[in-house]
């Protein structure tokens, strides 16, 4: 057989195996006399890419039981199918549009007559807020299936019919939350051009941080980027129980701070992180109709030492009931509201316990960082230039973390996430003389921000 032919043949196994999973959901659907015609057209489809060898529901049964693959644990915890159609691009790797989407899933059913209904998009709405208690409900999930086991097989059994109606199940409608943290980024030009470009990979950042961090948001919907303006960005997250006591925004801050933190340190590795650009992060608390008059001007105080993280008084009285281990600076300062009200102001210096707050993978995975011999000499070539006895045009020439943080010395927070690489990688790995030295030669320069 062609390889051409074993593709097809293949796509169309997972396409089967999608909209029949288990041979008891074949055997109940194919027992059901009104489904006649949607069996027969299966069968047909079989039989045309040489799955099976007779035009019997015996044969599709058969090919079902050798192929079947269990799938129950695959399923990612806490999506609705709601949240499944918004983050089609993370979890389903699709850049489709809604209606995009139910074309290639029409065309798709006419090119192979599969007998299945069309999809539209006001079934696809309906399904994201309503169970899927009928059978044109089930029908239009089975032909959404077939799709994805078509085009998407390389995704796994997970994505079949029976796993597409648990999570219309599983719906339910977002609760309405009033009250929590709201974390917004500001991106601000000082010379230099502050482009789509760089908003779009602020924005991906965001996302990206987030959707990879979906265990620790608990919030369904809630954690989307949203746009304040071209350079102004937000996420919202709300606390965790509608009470006054400050003790329920617990969770919520984690989060914000956890986001702030990666993304503070992300820019400073970022190529597009220049002296005459700025990114600022400003975290506030409270009832959301109230938080755009505070957010706006705590994004664009002037600070000194250009602070990134910085937090109302509220907020830093809420870290500190709910011991979320963040080192603050000693003196807050303070910014005008824009009805006069004064604001006052503190900004985060450091996160340093690994036990409250993870490692950033950038920094992990930076080549100067890593815990093996050839990094260790660049290291010490970067740090002890004097002791590179080379020509200069040898020497190390591309951008890392430290050579970074040596351009911008008074970012302690890049400061510290370096230094705790060093730290933890001294503790597991044989070079610890030389990461122990770096990190005590580096050590007094963010010690004076602390």
């Amino acid at each position: 057989m062609e390889k051409k032919n074993i593709k097809k043949a293949q796509q169309a196994l997972s396409a089967l195996l999608a909209v029949f999973p288990t041979t008891e959901n074949l055997a109940l659907f194919s027992g059901n006399t009104a489904n006649k015609n949607i069996v027969e057209s299966f069968l047909a489809f079989a039989l045309r890419h040489g799955l099976i060898k007779k035009n019997e529901v015996k044969s599709l049964h058969d090919l079902i039981r050798q192929h079947s693959r269990p799938y129950q644990d695959l399923i990612p915890p806490n999506l609705s199918f709601e949240e499944l159609l918004e983050k089609k691009q993370e979890v389903l790797k699709m850049k489709l549009s809604g209606r995009a989407l139910t074309d290639r899933i029409n065309s798709l059913l006419d090119e192979h007559r599969i007998e299945l209904p069309k999809v539209s998009n006001s079934m696809l709405t309906r399904l994201k807020r309503e169970p899927a208690n009928t059978i044109y409900k089930q029908h239009v999930l089975r032909s959404l299936s077939f799709w994805l086991g078509y085009e998407r097989g390389q995704l796994g059994p997970q994505w079949n019919f029976e796993a597409l109606v648990k999570l219309c199940r599983d719906s339910r409608p977002m609760k309405q939350y009033k009250e929590g943290a709201r974390i917004g980024f500001a991106l601000c030009s000082r010379g230099d051009v502050v482009d789509q470009d760089i908003v779009d990979w602020l924005k991906t950042a965001v996302k990206n941080y987030i959707e990879q961090s979906a265990l620790h948001f608990l919030y369904g919907r809630w954690g989307k980027v949203r746009s304040h303006d071209m350079t102004t960005l937000h996420v919202d997250f709300p606390k965790e129980d509608e009470s006054d006591d400050p003790v329920f925004y617990h969770e919520c801050l984690r989060s914000a701070i956890s986001l702030a933190h990666h993304i503070a340190i992300r820019w400073a590795l970022s190529k597009h992180n220049t002296k005459n650009r700025f990114l600022s992060i400003g975290i506030v608390a409270g009832d959301f109709g109230d938080l755009v008059n505070y957010l706006l001007p705590v994004l664009n105080a002037k600070l000194p030492g250009d602070p990134v993280i910085r937090v109302t008084d509220y907020v830093r009285q809420c870290l500190l009931i709910n011991d979320i281990r963040v080192i603050l600076c000693g003196r807050p300062s303070e910014t005008t509201l824009f009805n006069g009200e004064p604001l006052t102001l503190w900004w985060v210096m450091a996160l340093w316990s690994t036990l409250y707050f993870d490692f950033v993978p950038d920094l992990l995975e930076d080549p100067i960082l890593k815990n093996d011999p050839a990094s260790v000499e660049t290291l010490t070539r970067v740090l002890w230039p004097a002791l590179d006895n080379r020509p200069r045009s040898v020497g190390m020439k591309e951008l890392n973390a430290v050579t970074i943080f040596l351009k911008f010395p008074l970012n302690s927070l890049l400061g510290v996430e370096i230094a705790k690489t060093f730290f933890f990688g001294a503790a597991s790995g044989k070079p610890w003389k030389c990461f122990v030295s770096s990190f005590q030669s580096i050590r007094p320069i963010w010690s004076r921000e602390l």
